[in-house]
């Protein structure tokens, strides 16, 4: 097995070392991730057969961050795909068609219930995140995806925690793969959707865009700005 990549350069990469990682991470395989972020390319992918791909959005930069890394998956590898937002999400659908990293005769969003509405209190919070968790479980039951491709807030944390759980009851495949991308704001600390990813297991990958979040988290993959 060729040896881990360390991600310590200054200098981001482009945005297809961000697909390549999609691309190990669909696979499994870590040499296959060092190989491939290296040549800042997903050729080494290239012979496997299309993985079924889940986006999560998140809304605001998180859409902006997921569109810039849907354009850098070869379409061929990844499909079909399939594209869910929060329920009170009103933005990132119509961003998403409008750029064409949606195709035009998609399948309307799917819809979760939000975990926590911004302002919400934590009390009521238990109640809706239960609520978020079952209706992750159902989704992710349904599309059976080979990749799930998460970024943002805690929208996408009851679809990481199914995915997960589903894996681990033999519901979903074991090939099966999380990648949770953090947000290019988050310079020196992760955030709490990142940390929860990061700490508890939730994702098979965690990808940061700045070298000192690979310095401190050492299990995190460097792939440097997505945009």
């Amino acid at each position: 097995m060729a040896p881990r990549r360390r991600s310590t350069a200054a200098a981001p990469s482009s945005p297809a070392s961000a697909s390549a990682s999609a691309s190990a991470s669909a696979s499994g395989s870590a040499s296959a991730s060092a190989s491939a972020s290296a040549s800042g390319s997903a050729s080494a992918a290239a012979a496997a057969p299309p993985a079924s791909v889940l986006v999560i959005f998140g809304s605001g930069g998180h859409t902006a961050e997921m569109l810039a890394l849907l354009a850098a998956l070869p379409a061929a590898r990844y499909a079909p795909r399939a594209y869910c937002a929060a329920a009170s999400d009103s933005t990132s659908e119509p961003r998403a068609r409008a750029c064409g990293a949606v195709p035009a005769g998609a399948p309307p969003f799917l819809r979760l219930p939000r975990a926590r509405e911004v302002g919400q209190s934590y009390a009521s919070a238990v109640l809706s995140t239960l609520l978020a968790f079952l209706a992750a479980l159902r989704l992710v039951l349904a599309q059976q995806p080979r990749l799930l491709l998460v970024n943002g807030p805690g929208t996408c944390l009851p679809v990481c925690a199914a995915a997960v759980l589903l894996r681990l009851l033999g519901l979903l495949p074991r090939a099966s793969r999380v990648l949770f991308v953090e947000s290019a704001c988050r310079v020196e600390t992760l955030s709490a959707t990142g940390r929860a990813c990061y700490a508890l297991g939730l994702a098979d990958a965690v990808l940061v865009q700045w070298p000192r979040l690979r310095e401190r988290y050492p299990r995190a993959e460097y792939v440097g700005l997505l945009s």
